[in-house]
Parts: C-alpha cells; sequence; structure tokens
C-alpha cells in the first residue's frame, strides 16, 4: 500500500497511471472494511450510516 501511495503522488493527476493508482488504493481500502461489516453482521443500512451515506 505505501507503494501504491509513493507512485501516486509522482503519477500526474489525470494521468491512466494515476487514476488506476486511485481505484486499487480505494478497492484494498474497502477490503477490510467488507471482513468487519460482515464479521459483525452488519446490514446493508447499518453500512451506510457507518460510512457517512
Amino acid at each position: 500500500m505505501l507503494i501504491a501511495t509513493t507512485r501516486l503522488a509522482s503519477a500526474a493527476p489525470g494521468t491512466g497511471e494515476h487514476d488506476d493508482l486511485k481505484r486499487w488504493i480505494a478497492h484494498e481500502d474497502a477490503a477490510p472494511d467488507a471482513l468487519v461489516y460482515r464479521l459483525y453482521g452488519l446490514t446493508d443500512e447499518e453500512i451506510a450510516i457507518v460510512e457517512g451515506r
């Protein structure tokens, strides 16, 4: 993750590499959240509240 964040900082905004890295980081950040939500048995409504949606 640190390597991706470092590469993101050096990639020019609006480039394909920058956009790909942002998507990858967002996906990787969401994986632990989904695991915790499932572990605690949260409903979609509860997840929305936790995520501020």
